[in-house]
């Protein structure tokens, strides 16, 4: 064994260029995984930590006049802790600078910190006794506001109130705040929240109106039921129940670190299959290569056991070395940049990047695949005596039979094609790794480019197609009054009024998907199209329209009733789909006005949508809270879809970096098993193009085969992908550029040329007379 110790440190150094691609295999793998892991575990444990230091509870109840009778009910309710009640309104910061760039603050009360307790990051801790604000810190950063600095504060038609900062704070309930339900992306110039004493809430609003009651469970508690419960005990003033996976901040926080997984866990699978394929041809190489060295190993007295462990450890060094570098350069490079996109969305006390035994399994899996393919590749030369193998064949009578069974070529017009078909059929696994690779390399870079199509068409279609306003506006409160003011301003001018909601749907056995509702009124400012025939829709007077990923998603068909709840209606609908709609954000029901007032209820937008000549004509009305462009909008959705853009730009680097390596690897195998094939037709007087046109023709037998699989692979690997990343408030629709697919086709064939080239350019170089020497 030591002299095998020394053949192995000797070849390592050597024969490395031969295991480069073994190599980047393995560092590409683990680069990947454990960048996106160390995000994804650092999220993780930080989002825990925030939470336990905000005393975060289990679930939000909403409703109306949720007084003391109220909240005992609740803290009756069996599978109920904890329960405490606040009282939360948004609010107006009253800047001195009057601009469209207006602010609010969500301001809530704490009157215990069972179950809420922000997290002071400056200042004073909270004290729910003391007149002040504890401020969201991101908020005031924006707006350069300090502890000590005073605000003023406006409610409605109230005056305004100054109140001091007495601290700023991080709250667990608002990691991804966006002021409303129906909004895609937080703005912390725009939207802030703070939390106040009852006693200051008291002297702002001159009154105490609790809306919320926070509760803690036993672990076994099933929400579901006890939301039906809280539902009978509150009656009428029960507007919903919200869970984590309700709740936009706690979800958005599970969504992020569970797509993060998702796409983590795609790369690797396809890397570590690719591994598989490259450590094979590798190792075929390098046993092809040796099997003199095996053959003299044999015939000395070794055993198989002590050759077969040689030669597996080429399979667990390789990829250990390349898999070790991976985990600090996915540190510095991959996890660095993922986090960066998600500390634009979200906001936490402290980020870190943590790693865990998910890399440490990856690298194990990795080396075990390398080993296997290993052992595949140097089994067959075990199985020979040690006479056959120092001869340098495999099985020279099954060589022979083969080749007596294939007839001779007609005439010397297809003797290319007849040598290429010879050839494949002896070395039919070959053929396959080839093809294989090719498809791989085709489906990686479909994937990368697709992706980024598909997101930036579907973003293209909501702002050029589905939404064709200038501006939209978001009224102060709803209120029938202000309706009207605006729209005797406006009237001379094309607008469309909208009210969006959170609601819940109900389906199956006691499932509930959280999504949005959007009631719209006459115009065509917001567009609708019909999923299967892709004409403009109208929204019915009766009935509800779903989008077509919701009902995807959750088996709804055209004609099925689906029960839902609104968040503030008491009441449960159930309506039948009357249309599914091809809209891509947000998912969800939509309904007209009309339909809306025949399931009973009062319509009262807050949004109205406008062209540019609308917001001239009401852009001083104070009815109007503020104004937002649609190249904003846009904008917030680009902000959304950069994480995903990140991971798109890795996938396109590492297809570019993979397709050549693997296409060089297949090349140089077909190089060293054909070594005294070319040299033969050398000596029997083939031209260099004779020969250059043998392995060109080889190459378009892998090549194309490779290209077309890989066109359909591509696409449904393309497909999965959208649907692991794609977010619940929006749809991407599967799309590939034209030419975008001209040009990864194009490398594609391109690379496997110029390689097959290469080979050409080394078979011109064979010395012929080294080349033919053997023991035969």
């Amino acid at each position: 064994m030591k002299y095998l110790r020394t053949k192995l440190r000797r070849d390592l150094m050597r024969l490395f260029p031969q295991f480069i691609s073994v190599f980047v295999m393995a560092l590409l793998s683990v680069t990947i995984f454990s960048g996106f892991e160390n995000v994804w575990t650092g999220m993780d444990h930080q989002a825990k930590n925030f939470y336990k230091q905000g005393h975060l509870c289990d679930a939000w109840i909403y409703g109306k006049s949720l007084d003391n009778k109220s909240l005992k009910k609740i803290r009756d309710l069996k599978g109920v802790t904890k329960a405490t009640h606040s009282m939360s309104i948004l609010t107006d910061l009253d800047d001195d600078e009057k601009d469209e760039n207006h602010s609010d603050i969500q301001l809530t009360t704490i009157s215990s910190t069972a179950n809420q307790k922000p997290v002071s990051v400056k200042g004073k801790a909270y004290d729910k006794k003391a007149y002040g604000i504890w401020l969201d810190k991101t908020f005031a950063d924006k707006h350069n506001l300090k502890v000590g600095d005073k605000i003023k504060i406006s409610y409605g038609k109230l005056p305004e109130a100054t109140v001091k900062i007495k601290g700023l704070v991080m709250s667990p309930e608002y990691i991804y705040y966006t002021a409303i339900a129906t909004q895609t992306m937080p703005d912390y110039q725009k939207h802030g929240y703070g939390y106040v004493s009852e006693k200051q809430m008291e002297k702002i609003t001159g009154m105490i109106y609790y809306n919320q009651i926070r509760i803690n469970t036993t672990k076994n508690c099933n929400l579901d039921k006890l939301e039906e419960k809280a539902e009978d005990v509150l009656g009428d003033k029960f507007y919903s129940l919200q869970t984590h996976d309700d709740n936009k901040s706690t979800f958005q926080m599970k969504d992020e670190i569970d797509q993060t997984k998702r796409m983590a866990t795609m790369f690797t699978f396809v890397f570590i299959l690719l591994a598989l394929l490259t450590m094979y041809t590798t190792m075929s190489r390098l046993v092809k290569n040796q099997m003199i060295q095996i053959g003299t190993m044999k015939a000395i007295g070794m055993t198989n056991g002590e050759i077969r462990t040689h030669y597996m450890m080429y399979g667990l060094l390789v990829p250990l070395i390349g898999a070790l570098i991976g985990i600090p350069l996915g540190k510095i490079t991959v996890a660095r940049v993922v986090m960066m996109v998600k500390q634009t969305t979200l906001t936490l006390p402290e980020w870190s990047l943590e790693t865990s035994w998910g890399t440490v399994m990856v690298i194990v899996l990795i080396i075990v695949i390398c080993v296997f393919a290993t052992m595949w590749a140097a089994g067959k030369a075990l199985k020979l005596s040690p006479a056959e193998t120092m001869r340098g064949i495999e099985n020279q009578k099954k060589r022979k039979l083969k080749a007596a069974k294939k007839s001779a070529p007609k005439s010397s017009g297809n003797y290319v094609w007849t040598w290429v078909k010879r050839d494949t059929a002896r070395n039919k696994l070959r053929y396959l790794i080839g093809v294989i690779g090719v498809t791989g390399s085709m489906m990686l870079m479909i994937a990368g480019f697709g992706m980024y199509d598909s997101i930036d068409a579907s973003n293209n279609y909501i702002f050029n197609e589905q939404y064709s306003y200038d501006y939209t506006g978001e009224l102060k409160e709803a209120n029938t009054a202000l309706v009207k003011q605006v729209n005797d301003e406006i009237k001379n001018h094309k607008h469309q009024w909208m009210w969006q909601n959170s609601v819940d749907i109900k389906y199956g056995d006691d499932q509930k998907e959280s999504t949005i509702i959007t009631v719209l009124d006459k115009g065509d400012l917001f567009r609708l199209e019909d999923e299967s025939t892709g004409k403009r829709i109208t929204l019915p007077d009766h009935g509800i329209a779903v989008t077509n990923k919701l009902a995807s998603d959750l088996g709804i068909r055209k004609g099925d009733r689906i029960r839902f709840n609104v968040t503030g209606v008491s009441k449960d609908f159930k309506e039948k789909v009357v249309k599914i709609t091809s809209v891509r954000m947000p998912q969800g029901i939509y309904l007209s006005k009309k339909s809306w007032k025949n399931m009973g209820e009062k319509y009262v937008p807050l949004t109205i949508m406008m062209n540019k000549d609308g917001h001239k004509a009401i852009k001083d009305s104070d009815a109007i809270r503020e104004f937002t462009t649609i190249g904003v909008q846009k904008s917030n959705i680009n902000d959304l879809s950069e994480s995903c853009y990140t991971v798109i730009k890795l996938l396109i680097i590492a297809s570019f970096f993979l397709s050549i390596v693997i296409l060089y690897n297949l090349g140089m195998m077909n190089y060293d098993e054909r070594y005294r094939e070319y040299a033969t037709m050398k000596v029997m007087g083939y031209t260099s193009n004779e020969i250059r046109s043998i392995v060109m023709t080889d190459c378009m037998l892998v090549s194309i085969p490779g290209w077309l699989i890989g066109i359909p692979v591509g696409f449904a690997f393309l497909k999965a992908f959208i649907n692991v990343v794609s977010f619940d408030s929006l749809e991407w629709r599967m799309t590939l550029e034209p030419i975008h697919f001209i040009l990864l086709s194009v490398f594609v064939i391109l690379c496997a040329v110029l390689i097959n080239l290469f080979i050409c350019h080394k078979v011109n170089k064979i010395v012929m007379t080294e080349a033919l020497k053997s023991v035969d």
